[in-house]
């Protein structure tokens, strides 16, 4: 995904431990350059749900190298079949993978979510 990352495999994310394990793995000394973790239910083998602790920031709405990662995640471990429906707090996307060596593929939409302005 071109950044680390963690994903665990949970009975429900409404329960998912987010604020309190999030932070520990994502320091946990496997992931020397920290890692976002993602807590993954599974539906079906083409639905799940996702939450997503970014590494530096904290729960996130959306996360997209996380939903990518948490899609190959259930790929290869069998959980999963693509394309693969995830639901994150903030809205759905849609995750494509055909294997080893493929590129992962990603379609949802684009919202604006802050509008500002800095002086410099």
């Amino acid at each position: 995904m071109g950044n680390p990352h963690g994903v665990l495999r949970v009975a429900d994310v409404d329960q998912a431990p987010v604020l309190t394990l999030g932070p520990k793995l994502e320091c946990h000394p496997r992931f020397p350059q920290k890692a976002n973790i993602g807590f993954l239910q599974i539906i079906d083998a083409q639905r799940a749900r996702l939450r997503v602790w970014e590494r530096g920031v904290g729960e996130t709405r959306a996360c997209g190298t996380g939903a990518c990662a948490a899609a190959v995640a259930g790929i290869r471990q069998g959980w999963l079949k693509s394309p693969v429906s995830i639901e994150l707090p903030g809205g759905l996307l849609n995750i494509e993978w055909d294997g080893v060596g493929q590129s992962v593929l990603m379609t949802g939409p684009a919202t604006r979510v802050y509008e500002g302005q800095v002086r410099v």
